[in-house]
């Protein structure tokens, strides 16, 4: 849930900013924050996540 809070505005904004739609941008990052938490298990610290 931390990962979803912290993240979820920056990605809906960069999406937004893509598609200048506001339900497609919804959908957008849901979609991505679904894919990230479906490979959370596979992060082994290698990568730095930035807002």
């Amino acid at each position: 849930m931390e990962l979803y809070q912290r993240y979820h505005q920056p990605l809906y904004q960069a999406a937004y900013n893509i598609l200048k739609n506001r339900d497609d941008a919804q959908d957008a990052m849901q979609e991505g924050m679904i894919k990230a938490f479906e490979k959370l298990n596979q992060y082994q610290g290698e990568v730095v996540i930035r807002n």
